[in-house]
């Protein structure tokens, strides 16, 4: 299967990666962006940019089972932008990039419908990609390792 975000259509597209013809399409949060799969393939994880939240998909239901906040606080409007996902190797952790937030928000998924936030580490400006090589999190800030003032 080929999992495809829909930025516009709040939705994740199933493509057959032989005929390339749509099989389905599972309604998620706003903007969603990256996609990630744990590492046996059982969940599809998908960041929402526009509405701080991470989806985790059931891949054999194709149905949204759980949703993740990953602002810095509960009520906290819209704009963290969540754009970029990393599951840890052991399947146990995601690591989830808040572009707005300048941090990552990081949760427990070992018990995924259970998952739990671990809390927030700081990063630089505007972090758009992390990666987990070696168990060391590498992340890309787009903007620069701090927000300055632009002559």
């Amino acid at each position: 299967m080929l999992y495809v975000s829909l930025w516009g259509g709040d939705a994740i597209a199933i493509i057959d990666p032989e005929s390339l013809s749509l099989l389905d399409k599972i309604p998620v949060g706003s903007h969603p962006n990256d996609l990630v799969l744990t590492p046996d393939g059982k969940y599809l994880l998908t960041s929402c940019a526009n509405d701080n939240s991470v989806r985790i998909i059931d891949t054999d239901s194709r149905k949204v089972i759980e949703q993740l906040h990953t602002a810095c606080f509960p009520d906290a409007p819209a704009g963290s932008t969540p754009n970029a996902l990393v599951i840890s190797e052991d399947g146990k952790r995601l690591d989830v990039a808040n572009a707005d937030n300048n941090s990552l928000a990081v949760f427990d998924i070992s018990e995924v419908g259970e998952s739990r936030s671990l809390g927030f580490i700081p990063t630089g400006w505007y972090p758009t990609s992390v990666k987990v090589v070696d168990q060391k999190i590498w992340v890309c800030n787009s903007k620069g390792s701090s927000s300055f003032a632009n002559p």
